[in-house]
């Protein structure tokens, strides 16, 4: 064995070889093990929140904070978001009053971390107070 090492490179000695080859071994846990963090980077929990006509504000708790949806009903429904609880929309959501379900998301960016609020709703522009908006996961982004 020692033959063929000198063949790959006759100036390093067997020990050195082990050595690099541990290196490698560890160099090669070690990204398997980033690897498999990094796509586990995300927690997700499922929430059943709905806003509409009969029930205009709802609480969704989620990671320790919590964040109040609300909609203003009539012909076109206004949906909006209180992240600071403070009974003053933080941001007004973008939607199509078109009778059909749409699907979209928005962030939460707190100090520590921020959140990815899914989301659906449906508002038909011919029937009044009909709009609602259903919050059903949230997923914590590291």
């Amino acid at each position: 064995m020692k033959q063929k090492l000198q063949k790959l490179n006759p100036e390093l000695e067997k020990e050195k070889y082990i050595y690099i080859l541990v290196i490698f071994l560890a160099a090669a846990l070690t990204g398997f093990i980033a690897g498999e963090n990094f796509q586990n980077g995300t927690e997700t929990i499922s929430i059943d929140a709905e806003i509409n006509s009969s029930n205009s504000v709802e609480t969704v708790e989620f990671f320790n904070h919590s964040v109040d949806f609300m909609v203003e009903d009539g012909t076109n429904s206004t949906f909006y978001m209180d992240k600071n609880r403070d009974g003053s929309a933080d941001q007004t959501f973008d939607t199509e009053s078109d009778g059909e379900i749409h699907q979209n998301n928005v962030l939460v960016d707190y100090p520590e971390n921020v959140y990815r609020i899914t989301y659906r709703y449906q508002d038909s522009p011919e029937i009044e107070d009909d709009g609602w908006m259903e919050i059903y996961r949230v997923e914590a982004l590291k």
